[in-house]
């Protein structure tokens, strides 16, 4: 399981210092380390398992347990470790600026395969592709296709986009499986973890950086989503070597 790789990545790695603080919003979970970095996660939209928290604080079960918690059958834990484990990543590799498409290198012939939906790259893409199919599960718009359709529709995709969600919910093996044909694999967005290891199985990860932890922790405790993710972090790209 490459989320549970991850983890162990993270883990052995050395002395993991101390979590400073822990938001869930609305739509993006943030956490922030005692050393300063900071990550992100999506909030699941629909959780399992929609019930009070107990009343205690997640920060009282260390670092490597909220780490862990990545690995939680719980939507809402999942975000906070998945979150946890971007924070550790955020500055472990030196990363490319800009947005994503301009090193994806999409041709107008390619079938491109979206899994999630990402609606600046749709815009960009729609009526300059062969083919667009977007898969989503909540999303009802023009070229998209229930999540059941993805082994029916990757495997002929040039070129596929992975929500970094993928590991919050844990599909991104399942997707993955699915990909092995297309010339470009990349993931995308505020949730994709920065790990040069994935560069094995994964073209470019197109991710961010955060630039204002404190204000990141406001934003996200206020409902704010991804525009307001933005105003407070870099986009940033690690790209496989040819």
């Amino acid at each position: 399981m490459i989320l549970a790789e991850l983890v162990n990545e993270v883990r052995s790695s050395g002395k993991l210092p101390p979590i400073e603080d822990i938001r869930a919003g609305l739509f993006y979970t943030a956490v922030k380390l005692e050393d300063g970095r900071a990550g992100v996660a999506a909030t699941p939209r629909v959780l399992v398992t929609p019930r009070p928290r107990d009343a205690k604080d997640l920060r009282d079960l260390g670092t490597e347990k909220v780490l862990e918690l990545a690995l939680s059958p719980d939507p809402l834990l999942s975000a906070i470790g998945v979150a946890t484990l971007n924070a550790f990543l955020s500055g472990s590799a030196e990363a490319i600026e800009g947005d994503l498409l301009d090193h994806l290198g999409v041709r107008e012939d390619d079938r491109v395969g979206m899994v999630g939906y990402f609606a600046p790259f749709a815009e960009k893409l729609k009526g300059h592709v062969r083919e667009l199919y977007i898969f989503e599960r909540s999303e009802r718009v023009e070229h998209v296709y229930p999540d059941w359709a993805e082994p029916l529709l990757l495997p002929g995709c040039d070129v596929v986009i992975i929500s970094g969600t993928t590991f919050v919910n844990k599909t991104i093996d399942f997707v993955l499986e699915h990909t092995t044909n297309a010339r470009k694999v990349a993931i995308a967005g505020p949730t994709t973890p920065l790990s040069v290891s994935l560069l094995g199985k994964i073209d470019i990860l197109s991710g961010i950086r955060v630039t204002d932890p404190d204000r990141l922790l406001v934003l996200v405790s206020q409902g704010g989503g991804t525009k307001a993710i933005m105003s407070v972090a870099r986009k940033v790209n690690l790209l496989k070597e040819r």
